[in-house]
């Protein structure tokens, strides 16, 4: 299952590299040159058929206002549905966020702490997201094992999780193997990889690996991936 990538910063789509925010520029391709994220929305569903998205807003993840109404209103013109990375810092954010059936909110470790995890969510639980760094979580939860960040995820009702390498991201270096290794370790939930995948030969592992799907931006976007 391929999950297409939408990385937004100050109403553009933009190209991911390896994690270093001041580096993203407008995403420039052959079939859009300006960042236009309705170009790109377009060309992905055209190309591939897909209409579940991952959306990261970059504004909100960086501390400012968040995208979310123009996210919504996307997702409305094109049908789409998505799990939605808003930079949350609370269980109130998250909850208050869910009141879209076209939004699903992404519970970042980037921006949340473990100890947000304590409690289970009420269902729908939101998508859990695990940022690391060289298999190193990352952000709020910097230092927590991954093992034991994965028990909280779990046990907090979260049976969607993500698992993205941010050194990867945009740069299509191919799968970390120490994340490849998690869902054989993690039973229980459903294990999506993002972050360097090149090709089908990379989703071939992952779903190998057990992974139930993957993120892709930018395979997508250079044609890397021939549609079925």
């Amino acid at each position: 299952m391929i999950v297409p990538v939408l990385d937004l910063m100050h109403g553009r789509a933009v190209a991911a590299c390896a994690g270093l925010r001041a580096k993203y520029r407008p995403l420039a391709t052959s079939f859009c040159t300006d960042g236009d994220p309705r170009r790109v929305i377009a060309h992905v569903l055209a190309t591939y058929g897909l209409s579940l998205w991952y959306i990261a807003d970059l504004d909100a993840l960086m501390g400012r206002p968040s995208q979310a109404s123009m996210v919504r209103t996307l997702c409305a013109e094109f049908s789409l549905t998505c799990w939605y990375d808003g930079g949350f810092r609370s269980r109130a954010e998250i909850v208050a966020s869910a009141t879209s059936t076209l939004l699903r909110p992404v519970l970042g470790t980037e921006t949340m702490s473990a100890d947000q995890l304590l409690e289970p969510f009420a269902a729908p639980a939101p998508v859990a997201s695990i940022d690391t760094r060289g298999g190193v979580t990352m952000g709020a939860a910097t230092g927590v094992e991954l093992s034991v960040l994965l028990d909280r995820i779990l046990a907090a009702g979260c049976e969607d999780v993500l698992l993205l390498d941010l050194a990867a991201v945009g740069t299509g270096m191919g799968l970390s193997p120490t994340l490849l290794g998690t869902p054989r370790v993690k039973a229980g939930g459903r294990y999506y990889y993002g972050g360097g995948v090149r090709g089908r030969s990379d989703l071939d592992r992952l779903e190998q690996a057990g992974f139930s799907g993957a993120l892709v931006g930018r395979a997508l976007h250079e044609g890397w991936i021939v549609p079925d």
